[in-house]
């Protein structure tokens, strides 16, 4: 009998733009550096693993803003990255060196209560935001060496589909490690627990590294002679790129002035396992992407990527006054919020990518990158989730009552929503489409298929 052979995902993509097989080898590798990056994350900076550690070594509010935001800080050497590796092109080189180093890194935090005194109080907490901050400064050469790659590689026609079939097939591994992470969290506790886990994401990290072996390195199209004084003026002239800039970096300081929390809140005063945050937060958001980001995908290649800012982030921004209905033990309310916040945040987060790279120029792609990050890590995520921090721990300390009927979590997570929604009516008007529709153009499409959806049931 003739065996079926097995098609990738992505073989109709690649088709469609004729990509030659070492291309197509290329980007498989890159996906493969991607699914480790996604599981090092998933470990390290965005699952419970770092927050409990934190919390353990006596973190309040304001620390944990601090160690959550302190990487954004590591952006500012972007700007040099970025300037090095155009005139240099040897983006292969850099990314390797120093991302196997940043990403290494994450196995002396895990031993930090093991080597660092306990003596005084505060040298474990500050040692681990120190070494955090190291792992974000080598960790500069990744963004703006991959990210142009990545344009490089995938044509601009089928690069929305690429991007959301990808972070499907991710969403689907990602569930098992996060499952298992947070099990040896819970049922290995204390410091031993933390350093096998992050030992773990760090591996992962460095798998992702190593990945970029097999990716061909194309050459770069920026231009090596430009001068610093002329790249910068080129950028900050290209008004479409300006205007979404700073549209993103104030999205992104809504965004994090509560969302660095909810992983806090829900593993204190929630009183949550590591397992039950897991599944309702890191699991329940894979799901959710994997089921509806090809759909967003879709879209975005079609309508551009203005209309989707519009309808997924009008409805993304209002989510988190889901947790108003949060109480001790109730682990639907984080279920709830993830399934409904990532259902139409992956859409605007894959928005933002093919923004991005649309606006940013061949010539200068890693500089704009670079200036992009600074913008929104430091400006948006950073002075975020520190003043998120901040006011967290001063209405703690001052009027707000211990009382999670109302407590000072929920009052900031009401303010995040508010402030979110005047972004989107404020600055999404201003954004330049890289399409000829409008929102009204995709919300007949989205009518049109939820009314096929209920017909068909």
């Amino acid at each position: 009998m003739e065996r079926k052979k097995l098609h990738s995902p992505f073989t109709a993509l690649y088709d469609e733009e004729n990509l030659p097989q070492k291309i197509r080898r290329s980007i498989m590798m890159m996906i493969f550096g991607n699914l480790f990056g996604n599981l090092w994350s998933t470990i390290t900076s965005s699952g419970p693993a770092l927050t409990g550690l934190a919390a353990e070594l006596g973190a309040n509010d304001f620390i944990y803003g601090v160690l959550t935001a302190i990487p954004c800080v590591g952006t500012l050497m972007q700007i040099p990255a970025a300037l090095l590796v155009s005139k240099t092109h040897k983006r292969k080189k850099y990314m390797l060196l120093y991302g196997t180093i940043s990403r290494a890194v994450w196995l002396i935090i895990g031993l930090v209560p093991y080597f660092v005194p306990m003596d005084p109080s505060w040298l474990r907490i500050w040692s681990l935001i120190f070494l955090v901050g190291i792992n974000s400064v080598f960790g500069s050469f990744i963004n703006v060496c991959w990210t142009p790659w990545m344009a490089d590689l995938v044509p601009i026609g089928i690069r929305g589909r690429w991007l959301a079939v990808r972070d499907r097939i991710i969403s689907v591994i990602s569930l098992t490690v996060g499952i298992g992470t947070a099990y040896i969290l819970d049922i290995i506790p204390g410091y031993k627990g933390y350093a096998i886990v992050l030992g773990i994401g760090s591996i992962f990290g460095i798998a992702d590294m190593l990945s970029f072996i097999g990716v061909e390195n194309v050459p770069m199209k920026t231009d090596a002679s430009a001068k610093i004084s002329d790249v910068f003026k080129k950028i900050f002239d290209n008004k479409p790129f300006v205007k979404f800039m700073i549209f993103w970096t104030i999205w992104c300081f809504t965004s994090n002035l509560s969302g660095s929390f909810y992983t806090r809140y829900a593993l204190g005063d929630m009183a949550l396992s590591n397992t039950e945050v897991t599944l309702a937060g890191n699991v329940a958001s894979s799901i959710i992407t994997m089921l509806i980001v090809p759909f967003w995908g879709r879209k975005l290649d079609f309508y551009g990527h203005k209309p989707i800012f519009w309808f997924a982030g009008l409805i993304s921004a209002v989510t988190p006054l889901i947790w108003l209905m949060a109480s001790p033990g109730s682990m639907w309310v984080m279920l709830l919020y993830n399934l409904v916040a990532n259902a139409f945040l992956c859409a605007v987060n894959l928005a933002s990518q093919t923004s991005l790279l649309s606006y940013a120029t061949d010539d200068q792609r890693p500089n704009y990158i670079a200036i992009y990050s600074c913008f929104t890590s430091l400006l948006g995520s950073f002075l975020g989730t520190l003043t998120g921090g901040a006011v967290l721990q001063t209405m703690q300390d001052s009027f707000i009552a211990n009382n999670i009927a109302l407590d000072h979590y929920k009052i900031i997570f009401v303010v995040s929503a508010v402030l979110r929604l005047v972004v989107i009516l404020i600055f999404v008007p201003r954004i330049t489409n890289n399409r000829e529709f409008e929102m009204t153009d995709l919300w007949k499409d989205f009518k049109k298929s939820v009314k096929k959806l209920v017909s068909a049931k």
